[in-house]
């Protein structure tokens, strides 16, 4: 099976952190992604989706970071149901988040794709995995004689 979320949008809040007994954290934040489409009347309307996103460990403290309101991010991770609860109106509610493997930073909150100068001397190009290790987030350059065919495997 393959369980793969891929979201980009905004951030809704500053990442909420959680410190446990043991010194792990955990970050928690709301992304928000925008789907626009043309109504039968020929009007724009916009659908926000809120998509709730967990880090832990080092890409947690990276969130905490480098996570602002309005930042837009591209996130990558697994999906998982949360427990279901009963809302205030006594109706049963199932909710899904992301935990996050990947996060990139992917411009300002203006909605403006730039890149920005972040704390730490951290370019907005770079994303960090769950190693918290940072990585250029650029194509790897082919290499070889040209002949594209050698790259395949079977």
């Amino acid at each position: 099976m393959f369980n793969q979320a891929t979201i980009m949008g905004f951030l809704g809040n500053d990442p909420t952190i959680h410190t446990f007994q043991n010194g792990s954290k955990s970050a928690t934040f709301t992304v928000a992604v925008n789907e626009s489409y043309i109504d039968r009347q020929g009007h724009k309307q916009t659908i926000t989706t809120w998509i709730n996103c967990v880090a832990y460990g080092k890409l947690a403290d990276i969130v905490q970071q480098i996570a602002r309101k309005g930042v837009c991010v591209f996130v990558q991770g697994k999906l998982q149901q949360n427990k279901p609860y009963t809302n205030k109106d006594g109706v049963m509610v199932q909710s899904y988040s992301i935990i996050v493997d990947t996060i990139r930073l992917c411009g300002s909150s203006s909605g403006n794709v730039q890149q920005q100068q972040i704390s730490n001397n951290v370019e907005a190009n770079q994303h960090y995995s769950q190693s918290g290790q940072a990585k250029l987030a650029t194509q790897p350059q082919h290499q070889g004689n040209g002949n594209v065919d050698d790259d395949i495997p079977f």
